[in-house]
């Protein structure tokens, strides 16, 4: 197949083939190319609007959720602990009292935790569970896909992305997208996963990230700068920061990896209902106890400290 890079457009190969929905079960198979030029990968998909709503609405975790499960977002006031922790949301880096766009913002919690400090704070989120916090608590959040038309034009000082960019068809296009409704100089603040981390490496194809088929779009620090300029973006920072608990789900993940079209009962919280006979459930007692030490943060931030973890902060400036 002579499949273009999503990013530079250059050939590709094929990195990994027939990966699938090891977390909540999505029955397809997918391939994931790789860009020897910028170090993009991505996957083939032919997903619509619908299959995406299908997808976020009826596999992801939150359509279990209740109202009562909601609550704002909140930083650790110890700024140690904080970056022991590897505490990263994107919503950490933008300061009170300004107009911000969170795209993708889940269940919420950003939301209410901008308005907390002052903000005048929006939100757009394609998974319809979101409609439970809106009725309850009348944020100002739109149920669907991003567009830029349902906003005013250099109306935002900062937009967030916050483990978004990854599920975007075409990356590109949403950047350029979000420069129009940023205020010149406005700031877009972007947490994504690195594909070229020592996870990556390390743990291949069972790597937790690829995330397939939610994730669409597998940065390099490379192809994440090279998108940036193309969108008429400057980049103000990049660098890699990983929250911790990352790694104890890659190791409790890579214990539940289910077969083809089934759920994994760690991500689908049912590690309780092992019986206490299994070795599966020592297993995660074992890993639930090394994770108490604290070697996942310890290791989380010497790779980090080294460019190799698992998550980029990015950091752009409108021109």
């Amino acid at each position: 197949m002579n499949i273009l890079c999503s990013i530079c457009k250059k050939k590709t190969i094929v990195y990994f083939s027939n990966k699938f929905d090891d977390r909540y079960g999505y029955k397809k198979l997918f391939d994931i190319f790789h860009c020897n030029k910028c170090q993009h990968k991505f996957l083939i998909h032919n997903f619509k609007t619908n299959d995406l709503k299908d997808l976020y609405s009826n596999y992801y975790p939150r359509s279990h959720f209740s109202i009562s499960d909601y609550k704002p977002l909140q930083l650790s006031k110890n700024k140690f602990i904080a970056w022991f922790n590897g505490d990263n949301g994107a919503h950490q880096y933008v300061p009170k009292n300004v107009k911000v766009l969170d795209i993708g913002c889940g269940f919420g919690g950003s939301i209410g935790y901008h308005l907390q400090r002052g903000c005048d704070a929006y939100g757009v989120e394609a998974d319809s569970n979101i409609k439970k916090v809106v009725d309850h608590y009348g944020f100002n959040i739109k149920n669907g896909v991003f567009s830029y038309k349902d906003y005013k034009k250099n109306s935002f000082d900062y937009v967030t992305l916050d483990q978004v960019l990854e599920h975007m068809v075409d990356p590109i296009h949403t950047l350029k997208d979000i420069s129009k409704i940023l205020k010149p100089a406005g700031v877009l603040v972007i947490n994504i996963p690195n594909s070229k981390s020592w996870g990556a490496r390390l743990f291949k194809s069972k790597w937790i990230h690829w995330h397939i088929p939610y994730h669409l779009q597998h940065f390099s620090k490379q192809s994440i700068q090279l998108a940036a300029k193309q969108s008429e973006f400057n980049i103000f920072k990049i660098k890699t920061f990983t929250s911790s608990e990352w790694l104890h789900y890659q190791w409790m993940s890579l214990v539940a990896y289910p077969k083809y079209g089934n759920k994994s009962i760690f991500w689908e919280n049912k590690v309780s209902k092992l019986s206490k006979f299994s070795l599966k459930f020592w297993s995660f007692v074992f890993l639930k106890l090394l994770h108490k030490t604290k070697i996942n943060h310890i290791l989380t931030r010497i790779f980090d400290f080294l460019g190799m973890g698992d998550n980029l902060v990015v950091i752009l400036t409108k021109k």
